[in-house]
């Protein structure tokens, strides 16, 4: 069981060090987007004639993007979840047994825990709080311009 997880957690490793500046880019350029979305669907709103094509066109264009690094964040979140859930289980299984430090090469895999955390670029992990920095970062924006207006 340790040779799985630990090559469970390689694995992950590995796809993030391949993924991982390609998840930076497209969560930040997100967060300026929907930074530039608020200043624009703003001028939208108070101007005197409003493009419906321009109207629609942002919010749904910004929810596509909250969709797309939502999969990201949840897929994150979850392949670090069964990978604690798996290591919660091959501790569970060590215990169980009546003389857990016969096997020497699972007691220091378990001392020495190893677990599976996604980053972008190293810089920050990827996780379901990105969403509601997305959110607030937009929503934020969009109240410092009406109050400023």
């Amino acid at each position: 069981m340790a040779d799985v997880h630990s090559t469970l957690c390689q694995v992950a490793c590995d796809v993030n060090k391949m993924y991982s500046f390609q998840m930076f880019v497209l969560i930040n350029e997100s967060i300026l987007y929907s930074t530039a979305t608020s200043y624009t669907y703003f001028n939208v709103i108070t101007a005197k004639v409003i493009p419906i094509e321009l109207a629609l066109s942002l919010p749904v264009y910004f929810v596509a993007r909250i969709i797309l690094i939502w999969g990201m964040c949840h897929l994150s979140s979850e392949l670090s979840d069964e990978s604690d859930m798996f290591y919660e289980q091959l501790v569970t299984a060590m215990r169980q047994q009546y003389y857990p430090c016969v096997n020497e090469k699972l007691t220091l895999y378990v001392a020495f825990r190893r677990s599976v955390v996604i980053s972008a670029a190293g810089i920050f992990t990827v996780s379901n709080s990105i969403i509601a920095s997305l959110v607030e970062t937009a929503a934020t924006y969009f109240i410092t311009l009406v109050q400023l207006e």
